[in-house]
Parts: C-alpha cells; sequence; structure tokens
C-alpha cells in the first residue's frame, strides 16, 4: 500500500549570544541597551512572521538566563515563519537603529554569535539545543543543519526530514 507523505511546516529558530561590555545587565554602560530591550521586544513580537520568544521570569527579556560560563554572554532566542521575517525585524527600523549602537553595549566576537535552523512548527527549541546548534555551526561551518544569514539554507522537505527518500 503507497501511502502519501505528510507534509511538515517549518518555522525558523534563531539563537544568538553577546557579550556585555559591563560586568553584568545592571552595569550603568548597559543602561541605554535595558532601556529599549521591552520596546524592541514587543516590536519584534508585533512583526509579520513572529512566533515566539524567549523571556524570564515575568520579564520581556531573557538576561537571566545564562548557559554560558562566562556571566557576561547573554542570549536570545526566538522562532520566526521564515528567514524573510526575521530579516526585515532584524535589519530594518528600530531594530536596525539599535544595531548600529552595539559597539555600546556588546564587546566583539571573533568567533559565531548567532545561528538559524529550521525546526517543526510547533516546537519551541530549548536553550541547550540552541547552545548546539550554535557549537555545531562553529565547528562544521553553514549548513542545512546550521546556518546564519550569510550562507541561508530553504527548509528541508518532509521526505528529507522522514527519511522516506
Amino acid at each position: 500500500m503507497q501511502g502519501k507523505i505528510p507534509y511538515l511546516k517549518f518555522h525558523l529558530a534563531q539563537f544568538n549570544i553577546a557579550k556585555m561590555a559591563g560586568g553584568d545587565i545592571n552595569d550603568p554602560v548597559m543602561a541605554g541597551f535595558v532601556e529599549l530591550q521591552e520596546e524592541i521586544n514587543k516590536l519584534g513580537e508585533q512583526s509579520p512572521g513572529f512566533i515566539w520568544l524567549l523571556k524570564g521570569n515575568g520579564t520581556t527579556s531573557a538576561a537571566e538566563f545564562r548557559p554560558y560560563d562566562d556571566r557576561r554572554l547573554i542570549i536570545n532566542l526566538s522562532v520566526w515563519e521564515d528567514i524573510e521575517s526575521l530579516e526585515k525585524f532584524v535589519f530594518s527600523g528600530r531594530h536596525k537603529d539599535i544595531l548600529t549602537h552595539r559597539k555600546e553595549w556588546f564587546s566583539r566576537l571573533e568567533e559565531a554569535y548567532q545561528v538559524l535552523w529550521w525546526i517543526a512548527a510547533g516546537k519551541i527549541p530549548t536553550i541547550p539545543e540552541s547552545v548546539d546548534q550554535l557549537n555545531y555551526l562553529k565547528a562544521t561551518g553553514p549548513s542545512q543543519k546550521a546556518f546564519n544569514f550569510r550562507k541561508k539554507f530553504a527548509p528541508p522537505i518532509a521526505a528529507d526530514t522522514l527519511n522516506i527518500l
């Protein structure tokens, strides 16, 4: 009996890290970033294609999560419908304005600090999974499994994902 290949919809997971210029999020050098964080997160949540954002207890920030030994590393984890929606949010409007000031708040990281990957629609990525994805990108470079804005990959097709072919 021959069945139909099920259609799977995929969403884009996005994880990035940043190294604070200050000792912690309450350091005065981080004040400008902290002031803008809620506004930017709300804009993201209202953007076309936005699905989910990691937040702390009762906050609009993920700053309380520290999966790395270096306590100056903060994270951001979100899910989007597609790459185009995320790119539009990140590289235009108010968020683009924020990017021009990032050197005031964050130290430069020499290695990959952001990773994108496709997940089944409805799935929420975990922090450990996100750290693993970033480590994979650092170790192997961009691929279908883990990539970045410079080298993007389309979502997999159901047959690839289900190992049907």
